[in-house]
């Protein structure tokens, strides 16, 4: 598995690094200075299957580094979070969704109880449908019948 940041045993920030955003509303115990690569920035032997985003926020920024892979070969699924932190980054749910959707995505919810996808569009009053968990599948749209097959069917 390759980790796309590393933290140092110190928190002194390395060279020409910036501090973390002020003001923001991520809950912290201890303060640590990562030095982040772009997903563009590795030798990626193929199509990747899945990748798992958690960054509190900036999930489109991890896009904005993705293009390279993306035109190249567009990983199956993305699973990310959800939440109400991309507002912190000038962000929001829809933009997200919306970033995604230019990479030719569609969004489901994987319920492990019945084993199936269910597709996660807006309720007809804009409102999103409730989730048992905050993450999302990002599902590209050429693998979609693989990705079912896998999951034994969608609903």
């Amino acid at each position: 598995m390759a980790w796309c940041c590393s933290i140092p045993a110190t928190a002194t920030p390395p060279p020409r690094s910036r501090p973390p955003p002020s003001g923001s509303d991520v809950e912290t115990t201890r303060e640590a200075w990562v030095q982040a690569r772009r997903l563009d920035g590795f030798p990626w032997p193929g199509r990747l299957a899945y990748i798992k985003i958690d960054v509190e926020g900036a999930e489109q920024l991890v896009l904005a580094g993705s293009e390279q892979l993306l035109r190249r070969s567009a990983p199956m699924v993305w699973s990310f979070e959800l939440l109400n932190t991309q507002q912190r980054l000038g962000s929001s749910k829809e933009a997200l969704l919306q970033a995604f959707e230019r990479w030719q995505y569609q969004f489901f919810l994987y319920r492990p109880a019945t084993n199936r996808l269910v597709p996660f569009i807006p309720n007809a009053d804009g409102s999103w449908p409730r989730r048992d968990d905050d993450n999302v599948l990002a599902i590209h749209l050429s693998a979609m019948e693989d990705v079912a097959k896998r999951l034994c069917g969608m609903e």
